[in-house]
């Protein structure tokens, strides 16, 4: 079972959490969704869903976790709960894993539109899509600090490892 934040007010995350609630029953998982209504109420949620029945957090992507996405990752260090996400700053803040988006590819290919767009293509006719590379970024020291043991192929399949030395 996983639980994770989500915020009502965003679209964005209310569409976030049904994919993910959607996904993770393809794959026979449950997910313990919490609302959260405010920034004020994050840290009290994160705390409060980190002490429900749940075997990991993964936190879906939506503003108002994001920017308070080390509340996220202190509640659960404290529970010794796993932690992924879907933000490499989320890795850095504290997860032990996320698969992420490459925000200087997303530009890279945004700039390609624009320059499309410049040499006269409508905008209304450019599909919509998806990032064309996504990462896979690790931190062994906080799986460590939750209680998790990383396999080696995982490691071996990370494209960032952010406490790996060269």
């Amino acid at each position: 079972t996983l639980g994770t934040l989500y915020s009502p007010a965003e679209d964005n995350s209310v569409h976030n959490r049904e994919v993910f609630e959607a996904e993770a029953a393809r794959r026979g998982l449950g997910v313990v969704p919490l609302p959260v209504n405010s920034p004020g109420e994050l840290p009290d949620a994160a705390l409060a869903l980190a002490a429900k029945p749940i075997d990991a957090i993964v936190q879906i992507l939506d503003n108002q976790s994001s920017s308070g996405f080390t509340a996220i990752a202190r509640a659960a260090a404290r529970a010794r709960k796993p932690l992924f996400t879907f933000i490499e700053s989320g890795v850095r803040q504290g997860a032990a894993v996320g698969l992420t988006m490459d925000y200087h590819q997303a530009g890279f290919d945004a700039a390609l539109k624009v320059a499309d767009i410049l040499r006269g293509k409508s905008p209304a006719g450019m599909p919509f899509s998806r990032p064309t590379n996504i990462r896979l970024v690790v931190s062994e020291a906080h799986a460590r600090s939750l209680g998790m043991n990383l396999p080696p192929a995982l490691l071996e399949q990370a494209d960032l490892r952010l406490d790996a030395h060269p």
